[in-house]
């Protein structure tokens, strides 16, 4: 787990770290994320809620990952600003009804 702990930052860039997995709340000490970029990572599990707490998202970029399902609330958002959502290149097989 990456803690993040700033009320200031803005970006967050995560590429080719061994992370498998985004838990619920990994974010929510960061409020004032604008743009998250997780790309060539192993993830393969996002947590219910994980990104609710960004209210300020603009872009999420999440690209050549290991990610085979998108569950309950994965990418639940509060954001009225997100203006782009990227999945590329990921091994996405199967969307919840309630992911986003």
């Amino acid at each position: 787990v990456i803690p993040l702990t700033s009320e200031t930052l803005t970006s967050v860039t995560l590429y080719m770290y061994e992370l498998s997995k985004l838990p619920a709340g990994t974010f929510s000490a960061a409020p004032a994320l604008t743009r998250i970029s997780i790309q060539n990572t192993k993830l393969s599990t996002i947590e219910t809620s994980t990104f609710e707490s960004l209210t300020s998202l603009v872009t999420l970029l999440i690209e050549d990952t290991n990610i085979p399902t998108l569950g309950d609330k994965s990418l639940a958002f509060n954001s009225t600003t997100l203006s782009e959502v990227n999945l590329s290149s990921n091994k996405i097989a199967t969307i919840d009804p309630t992911a986003f």
